[in-house]
């Protein structure tokens, strides 16, 4: 795992990993077990029950929710990988909450192999993460990364 890190705190996994429920954050009687994995690569999976929360992760996953600088070729990709008017919209629907593949497809009247297509083409640069709830897998909008390639497309312009 690249660049090991301890967590002093259940907030502090929480900040790390934000697909971790908050209830299993806050719960100090909850067994929470973080489990990296290099076969997962950038995927994750999750169970709980009453007493445990396990969270598999992939170490990709990890190193992309650490604080690293993008390239101006990496912002230059993503902006292209956005500008699409129906990623725009599957953006600004998970902005309001995680949704799983087949909700957006009805949402946007979508067939869920485009859906899944485009939340494939947003995982790819980090600003949608899948987590896995018992039979369905639900998206969610990395906020910190889309703002991370907000400010460094302005800071680009600008400078």
């Amino acid at each position: 795992l690249k660049g090991k890190q301890i967590f002093s705190t259940r907030e502090k996994v929480g900040e790390a990993f934000p697909v971790i429920p908050s209830y299993v954050i806050e719960n100090k009687a909850m067994k929470l077990i973080l489990s990296p994995s290099y076969f997962y690569d950038t995927s994750s999976l999750s169970s709980d029950s009453e007493q445990s929360f396990i969270y598999h992760y992939g170490i990709n996953e990890y190193d992309s929710n650490t604080k690293n600088k993008m390239s101006l070729d990496d912002v230059l990709d993503a902006i292209k990988i956005v500008a699409d008017e129906k990623r725009i919209r599957i953006i600004m629907l998970l902005n309001k909450a995680p949704r799983y593949g087949y909700e957006l497809a009805q949402t946007l009247s979508l067939s869920n192999s485009t859906i899944s297509h485009h939340l494939s083409t947003l995982h790819s640069i980090g600003i949608v993460y899948s987590m896995r709830i018992e039979n369905k897998v639900y998206y969610q909008l990395n906020k910190d990364k889309l703002k991370e390639l907000m400010e460094t497309l302005t800071k680009s312009l600008l400078e």
